[in-house]
């Protein structure tokens, strides 16, 4: 969850997690940090996605696939990119695109 907290705090983006990544992150928050440090800060809950759900970003419709490994409820991106006009789908493995979309 990295600075995620942060990136919002500056920004004002929403952040989406799936219900088991939400889960996990509210359970780190809940405990010591590294060598009896602070918790680390977590971001509240904007916004709960799901496998198979669909966001619109300008003209680009990502697609969202629960891909658990990285965490128990990471997601994958698919879309469209266009070559020249030529469509061609594309996606962003689990665990690169961050937690917020």
């Amino acid at each position: 969850m990295g600075g995620i907290d942060r990136v919002h705090e500056l920004t004002g983006a929403p952040v989406y997690a799936t219900e088991e990544d939400w889960q996990m992150i509210e359970q780190q928050a809940s405990r010591p940090g590294r060598g009896g440090a602070p918790p680390p800060r977590s971001p509240k809950r904007d916004r709960v996605v799901k496998d198979g759900d669909t966001y619109t970003l300008g003209d680009t419709t990502l697609k969202l696939y629960k891909t658990p490994g990285h965490t128990p409820g990471v997601i994958s991106f698919e879309f469209t990119v266009y070559d020249n006009g030529t469509p061609h789908r594309r996606s962003i493995p689990a665990g690169w695109a961050g937690a917020t979309a």
